[in-house]
């Protein structure tokens, strides 16, 4: 049922971010968009896989996938920095927060460059720099079920440049569901669809806002990817595979022939032991990057992530390089799974006690006693008194059932024989009567 829900809206998404709409044309004017910054994640482990991450735990859910914080192990805070090429610096941060049903994140990063000499027909003008800004916020959050999941991002963003600034809205959506768990996930992405206000500008003259331009849609993608996770040789791995489509337009300056519609993100990731990573990618049929590389440091609770790409701009080969540092706060829950009705639940067992078993109720009784014969002699009985005892009873006349007094032995020690049946007794004979000297 879950999963029947799950492919359903996907399919609705699709409809409503790809299929034309009257006043919506996939030709649209978002080549045109300076919001092009939703392209270029900044996000270490992300970008030192190619930016393969739609099925994959790389982190920047608002770049590539609104249900990546399903697949990790921690709830965790990072933060970064990236220098890149042409003063423009990004600070950034992100937070995913995991719970056995669901996830929520947060995503927040600004993009400046300062110190902008502006430049026209007649020259330049150092004394007058100007700035730009680009700044990103994302809210995600997302539903758990089975083996997968679904998730939702609202992105707000503001575009500054000097006095004048405009805004933008979008929403994304995605899935993940792992086919293998384990060993191969897909994930399926479609991101920010929405658009942008018109510029706003102070006016020199009346210092009122003044509107200039008009809305134009944002950017938006689609993405497709797998990832595979495995051993060689001890070494743990990691491959990730994206085919990303991108609606730039082409009604200015024939947008699809410069910015190609269909890229190909890879990556792989290697662990040669337990606290580093390394890590090689590229975007295929990107129009500016050529290889993407990076490296991580793991030491629990934290992780250091660096990534570098070498980029091609007008014959210019460039580095972008950026850095992050993130702390596992706990190991997300994990909803357990009740036991059948039919089957009681099965206890630990550290917790199993011990019963003792109760002595106190089992009845002490005393050993059974051998019965005696009381027409035998005592066993320890002298000679000299069992032929006193003949002679005494001879003078009286009285019968006596013993052998002769000659042939009596002191007993020495009894020995324990089997018991067998008694036969029945002989006639008595009367013993003769001993002489007398």
């Amino acid at each position: 049922m879950c999963r029947n829900s799950f492919y359903a809206a996907l399919l609705c998404l699709a409809a409503i971010f790809f299929i034309p709409a009257p006043g919506l044309a996939l030709d649209s004017l978002s080549a045109n968009s300076a919001f092009q910054f939703l392209d270029e994640p900044v996000i270490p482990r992300l970008v030192g896989m190619g930016n393969a991450g739609t099925a994959f735990d790389n982190g920047g859910f608002s770049f590539v996938n609104p249900a990546q914080p399903y697949l990790k192990r921690d709830q965790d805070i990072s933060i970064g920095y990236a220098p890149l090429p042409g003063d423009l610096s990004v600070p950034f941060f992100e937070v995913s927060l995991g719970y056995p049903d669901f996830f929520v994140g947060v995503h927040g990063s600004n993009y400046e460059i300062s110190n902008i000499i502006p430049a026209n027909e007649q020259g330049t003008s150092p004394a007058n720099p100007f700035s730009y800004g680009f700044t990103l916020l994302s809210m995600d959050a997302g539903y758990k079920f089975g083996r997968g999941a679904i998730g939702l991002t609202i992105n707000g963003m503001q575009e500054r440049i000097e006095t004048s600034s405009r805004f933008g809205y979008s929403i994304s959506a995605g899935g993940i569901y792992r086919i293998i768990p384990g060993k191969l996930t897909a994930g399926l992405a479609l991101l920010n669809e929405g658009k942008t206000t018109a510029f706003t500008y102070s006016s020199d003259v009346t210092g009122n806002l003044d509107e200039q331009g008009e809305q134009e849609n944002l950017p938006r993608s689609g993405r497709l990817g797998l990832a595979y996770t495995d051993t060689l040789k001890s070494f743990p791995f990691n491959l990730a595979c994206d085919v990303v489509y991108r609606d730039v337009g082409d009604k200015v300056q024939a947008a699809s022939d410069i910015v190609p519609r269909i890229t190909v993100p890879l990556g792989i990731e290697v662990w040669p032991t337990n606290y580093v990573a390394i890590r090689v990618g590229k975007r295929i049929n990107y129009e500016t990057e050529i290889i993407n590389f990076g490296a991580g440091l793991r030491f629990q609770p934290l992780t250091f992530d660096m990534a570098f790409v070498i980029t091609q701009l007008l014959g210019d080969i460039e580095v972008k390089p950026m850095i992050s540092l993130t702390y596992a706060i706990i190991a997300v829950p994990v909803k357990e799974t009740p036991a059948p009705k039919a089957m009681p639940p099965v206890k630990h067992a550290d917790t199993l006690a011990v019963k003792k078993p109760d002595t106190t109720a089992l009845p002490v009784s005393a050993p059974p006693k051998t019965p005696v014969d009381s027409t035998r002699a005592p066993a320890k009985a002298d000679s000299s008194s069992i032929r006193g005892a003949i002679q005494n009873d001879t003078q009286h006349g009285a019968p006596v059932n013993a052998p002769p007094a000659d042939s009596i032995k002191t007993p020495g020690p009894v020995e324990q024989k089997q018991t067998t049946p008694e036969k029945p007794d002989a006639p008595v004979i009367p013993a003769k009567p001993a002489e007398t000297n």
